[in-house]
């Protein structure tokens, strides 16, 4: 049995924003989509033993994880606005992004074995 540590936190202001906050999962792929208060938030996960933790507060952040292989780990924190991070990772990496301010952007792409960690 396969366990999907996905984690998305992201700051709705209103109970409008609220309700237009879409999820969307898939199999046998792991996907996670969630766009909220202007924000969007996706994971696609292949493989097992993958963490994946998105925390977004502003307007209009978007934040991409993508991991595929065995123990992966990623972490992506926006505070701000018209952010834009993603992290691309195979092979046991490990990855945290934290942005603050605004329209800032950043892509990180880790490939192999035990690909080096990266703050």
């Amino acid at each position: 049995m396969r366990v999907l540590p996905i984690f998305l936190t992201m700051a709705i202001t209103s109970a409008a924003a609220a309700q237009g906050s879409p999820a969307y999962t898939e199999q046998p792929s792991h996907r996670l989509r969630i766009e909220s208060g202007g924000h969007l938030a996706e994971t696609l996960q292949q493989g097992d033993g993958n963490f994946a933790e998105t925390r977004q507060s502003g307007e209009g952040n978007r934040a991409t994880i993508l991991q595929r292989g065995i123990g992966n780990t990623a972490t992506i924190r926006q505070f701000g606005g018209g952010l834009q991070a993603e992290a691309n990772q195979t092979g046991g990496a490990g990855i945290a992004i934290t942005q603050s301010g605004r329209a800032g952007t950043i892509q990180v792409q880790q490939f192999g074995p035990g690909a080096a960690s990266a703050r």
